[in-house]
């Protein structure tokens, strides 16, 4: 079936209209253009996955269980639906509204045009998703050490903590300023960019 609710186009099944009506999509959608002090409405499509069959129908990925959700064409979210995550996936149904603002994160991100740099646009992601926990987080980086092309760095896992920790040290104002200015940077400048921003005045700290 097909169903509107406020600026939000989505495709589920029958089975699963009671959980999605149950999700309050207007909230998700304000407190993410919030975080991006982000003033346009647009759009958002949301399909409902069934099967993995479907998940490699629209992503073209090959498929791994902890993967569930991720983003297409034209502000279009593709996620398991709360009936098939729980089965082919190792997250559970009361994860869906998380994983819709981690994704709708992703969608903003893109359309203020920022530098899309994977350790800040997923650690930004995560950093809403899980916002509760994240601001309980005791970890730390050392800003200045961070080196954007490491293998070492976890995106999902080491991003949030390095967005808590700019947001803390030097306010959100300052992280987007630096995302809007990296736009015309090369890669081999982009760490030490970085650094002008965030390096000589980060205290120290080193990762737990």
């Amino acid at each position: 079936m097909f169903m509107q609710k406020d600026n939000f186009l989505i495709k589920c099944s029958d089975e699963d209209e009671r959980l999605i009506n149950s999700i309050n999509l207007s909230k998700i959608y304000k407190d993410v253009t919030a975080f991006f002090d982000f003033k346009r409405k647009i759009t958002i499509k949301i399909y409902f996955l069934e099967s993995v069959d479907e998940f490699h129908f629209f992503s073209g990925y090959k498929f791994e269980k902890w993967m569930c959700s991720y983003t297409g064409i034209k502000n279009m979210i593709t996620l398991f639906s709360p009936r098939a995550i729980e089965k082919y996936t190792i997250h559970k149904a009361d994860e869906v509204p998380g994983v819709i603002t981690h994704e709708l994160a992703h969608i903003i991100y893109e359309q203020m045009g920022l530098r899309d740099i994977r350790l800040l646009n997923d650690g930004i992601s995560n950093y809403l998703q899980f916002k509760d926990n994240s601001s309980k987080s005791k970890e730390h980086f050392n800003l200045s050490n961070i080196d954007f092309f490491s293998d070492s760095l976890n995106y999902y896992q080491d991003g949030p903590v390095v967005i808590k920790e700019i947001i803390e040290k030097f306010g959100k104002e300052k992280l987007f300023e630096f995302l809007e200015e990296a736009v015309d940077y090369p890669n081999e400048e982009l760490n030490e960019l970085f650094k002008k921003f965030f390096g000589d005045k980060t205290k120290k700290n080193t990762k737990k």
